[in-house]
């Protein structure tokens, strides 16, 4: 079969799914190869906030499923008072919060978030001398 496409089997005068198959040609006779076509999907995932809270941010893409080969565009959006780190797929990360990917069979993406951190508030005590 061309890439992203599966073979499913014979109809015709040859039945079943082993490939290749031998027809005897004793008289006409017609066979056809049904394939399908390969769709996958990507899960995306998200991490980020802390104590139990909600993700830090959004994911998104375009609904699927998807063809071998197709580019899908995702994008991770923080919440306010949260920061986009990066993408995790795999053993591989972006620091890009809008990537495209390239299909290659069914996908995974983490999508992590971190809070904004405040400036740290420090007390100063300083003496006083009075004369």
């Amino acid at each position: 079969a061309a890439g992203g496409w599966t073979f499913t089997g014979w109809s015709g005068a040859l039945t079943g799914i082993q490939n290749p198959a031998t027809v005897t040609m004793d008289r006409s006779k017609a066979v056809t190869a049904t394939f399908k076509e390969n769709k996958y999907t990507i899960t995306i995932t998200t991490q980020g906030g802390t104590n139990g809270e909600e993700p830090g941010g959004t994911s998104t893409t375009a609904a699927g499923p998807y063809h071998e080969g197709q580019t899908v565009k995702l994008k991770a959006t923080p919440k306010s008072g949260y920061r986009f780190v990066k993408w995790i797929a795999g053993s591989a990360e972006f620091t890009e919060a809008e990537i495209e990917v390239t299909v290659t069979g069914n996908m995974n993406y983490v999508a992590v978030f971190a809070r904004i951190e405040g400036p740290t508030a420090y007390q100063i005590y300083m003496p006083v001398i009075t004369r």
